[in-house]
């Protein structure tokens, strides 16, 4: 699954995804900072148990 947002300003933002279609596991979130080779991010694992 992939979330596409455009370009933001700096801020706080807060995003939802509907696990509805999605088994019990672990999953990996993605963010990227910037779109260059050298962009920070940041990768979290999330569990999700139903």
């Amino acid at each position: 699954m992939e979330i596409l947002t455009p370009e933001l300003s700096a801020g706080d933002y807060h995003s939802q995804v509907n696990a509805d279609a999605l088994s019990s596991g672990v999953y990996f979130v993605n963010v990227e900072l910037g779109s260059s080779t050298y962009a920070p991010r940041h990768t979290q694992k999330i569990v999700l148990m139903k």
